[in-house]
């Protein structure tokens, strides 16, 4: 994440020659948190107010960070109309904190939360490599992580 951009000039560049994976977060738990807002958005009948609080370290660079703009443009791109308003986004830095997401969704019913807690940065390592592993076998060109996971199942 945190991306300039001649970084991404840069990428531009080399999807022409190689494979190149772009993700802002590679871990399996926030593809997993996603799949569940699609379940949830994609069942609902009127729209809802949505809220995003992200909480990562001090030293974090990035405000709000990647992951959270990742799903507020899944959650704009698929499900707009799901959504009663703009999508509030709260960024806080706190200690030594790796990364939470909690994404919560409010009507008049009730609210509905969802939330990827990371215990390690392990867990991003091991989808990037997973990913890593995965891109040599593809074509030439820009991938997701979702389209990682999809060659993955």
């Amino acid at each position: 994440t945190g991306l300039s951009d001649k970084h991404l000039e840069d990428l531009s560049a080399a999807k022409k020659i190689i494979p190149i994976l772009i993700a802002p977060n590679m871990s399996l738990g926030i593809a997993n948190l996603k799949t569940s807002i699609e379940t949830y958005l994609c069942a609902i009948k009127t729209p809802v107010k949505c809220k995003i609080v992200e909480i990562h370290h001090t030293k974090k660079k990035d405000s709000p960070s990647g992951t959270a703009l990742e799903i507020i443009k899944f959650i704009e791109n698929y499900h707009a109309k799901k959504i009663d308003g703009m999508i509030d986004v709260k960024s806080y830095r706190i200690g030594n904190i790796f990364g939470i997401h909690r994404i919560e969704f409010k009507s008049e019913e009730g609210i509905i939360n969802f939330q990827h807690i990371a215990s390690s940065r392990d867990v991003f390592a091991k989808g990037a490599l997973q990913a890593a592993i995965s891109i040599n076998s593809m074509g030439i060109g820009e991938y997701s992580f979702a389209d990682f996971l999809d060659k993955k199942l």
